[in-house]
Parts: structure tokens; sequence; C-alpha cells
């Protein structure tokens, strides 16, 4: 009878048997391990940058609204600028016009009046207690009298109101044909603004008038009416006279 094999002792022969497995197994989950961590780590970086792409993207478009903002600034600066220095040199040369046509008409100096208020007078009131003559502010009627040509006077208290809408009121007396024709035709060259009145109470032949100023001329002269009106226009507490042509 053969004598029986001795089957080879595993802890001798195969002395890492059971290590081998349990190996393989944990350099698995290492590998595993280090793959998730790198995943997560690229993850990361992405949002970043990501998040530092919006931020430069905002930075962009916030410096862009600045350099509009201070485009529009400038530019509206230049505007200004440049209409103030307009309104400037056009009023300098209406009252440069002014000045020289009321030299040569034998006019007074533009004066300067106190304002004797603004109050609206009931329907049949009347004001005779102006304190300049043509009166040139005060208590009127409340309907202000229609620009353009009378022939005939119109009452102080309506022309009042109408110089207090800005507008201008040329009284007149003892003027020639040729005179009277060139005033018309004067004052129908305005859309609106300027009114012309016949007025024998006046002290010269022609009397300017504009809310709380006046100026008297010995001489008839377009010149200094268009001046007049350049110059005063407008310059009251209503604006609603604009004296255009």
């Amino acid at each position: 009878m053969s004598p029986a094999k001795k089957r080879p002792q595993q802890g001798k022969d195969n002395p890492k048997g059971k290590d081998e497995a349990p190996n393989a197994s944990s350099d698995e989950g290492s590998a595993n391990g280090n793959s998730g961590s790198k995943t997560a780590e690229e993850r990361k970086a992405k949002r970043e940058a990501a998040r530092q792409e919006r931020l430069q993207a905002a930075r962009k478009k916030q410096k862009a609204k600045q350099r509009k903002r201070a485009l529009i600034a400038g530019g509206l600066a230049i505007v200004l600028f440049a209409v103030i220095a307009f309104v400037v040199k056009s009023n300098t040369d209406n009252r440069e016009a002014l000045l020289a046509a009321a030299e040569e008409a034998d006019c007074t100096e533009v004066i300067e009046h106190d304002n004797e208020g603004r109050d609206h007078l009931g329907p049949s009131e009347t004001y005779d207690d102006y304190q300049t003559n043509p009166p040139t502010s005060g208590p009127h009627h409340q309907q202000p009298a229609p620009w353009g040509t009378y022939g005939e006077t119109v009452e102080a208290e309506s022309l009042v109101h109408s110089l207090e809408h800005g507008g201008i009121v040329v009284h007149h007396k003892d003027l020639g044909d040729s005179e009277a024709d060139a005033l018309e035709n004067l004052v129908e060259s305005y859309r609106n603004g300027v009114i012309s009145n016949p007025n024998e109470s006046i002290d010269a032949p022609i009397a300017l008038a504009s809310w709380t100023k006046s100026m008297e001329c010995q001489q008839y002269s377009s010149e200094v009416i268009h001046a007049y009106v350049a110059e005063h226009c407008g310059q009251a507490p209503e604006k609603l006279a604009t004296c255009e042509r």
C-alpha cells in the first residue's frame, strides 16, 4: 500500500496566500480614492475658473458703463457750455444792437421800474393808479389783449396782462402814414408777443413797454423795436410769448 501523500502546508509553502487578495483590493481602493479626489479637485478648479470668468465679464461691463456715463456727461457738459455761450453772445449782441439803434433814434436808456404786482381785477373793475406811463406791471384784467396791431387805444389793464405773459407793447402817437405802415408790418411779422397800441397819453412818439421795463424814442425806428423785442421778449413771470418771426 502506497504511503499517503502529504498536502503542502499553506502557511509554509504559501505564506502570503491569505494576504494577496486583501492587498489587491487595497491597491484598487487607493487608486479609486485618488481618482475621486482628482475629479473633485478638477470640478472645483472648473467652478473657480467659471467664477473668475463671470467676475471678469462683470468688471468689463461695469467699466463699459462707466466709460459710457463719462462720455455722456462730457457730451452734456460741452452742449451746456455751448448753449450758455450762445445765449450770452446772443444777449450781448442784442444789447449792443439796441444801444446802437437807440442812439440814432434819440431814445432813452431802458428804464427798470418797480414791480407793482400781478393781481387780477374783477370782470367790471378798472385800475387807474399805475406808477408808470405806459404801465409796465400791476393789477390787470383776467384776459390779456391779443397780439397784433390796434387802430384804437387798448385798455391798460388788458395790455399789462399781455406784458405779464412776456409780450412787448409798442405805444405810439403822431406817426406819419409811412411810419404807421412800417410799424404795422413790423408787428405782423411776429407770430406772437408784440402789440402796437395808439396812445396819446405818452410823452414821446414811441414808448416801448415790457414787464417792469420801458424805453422812449423821439423817432420811429424799426431797428430799435426789433432789438428791444429780441432783448426783452419773454422776460416776465409767465413766459408765454416767444416773439417768433
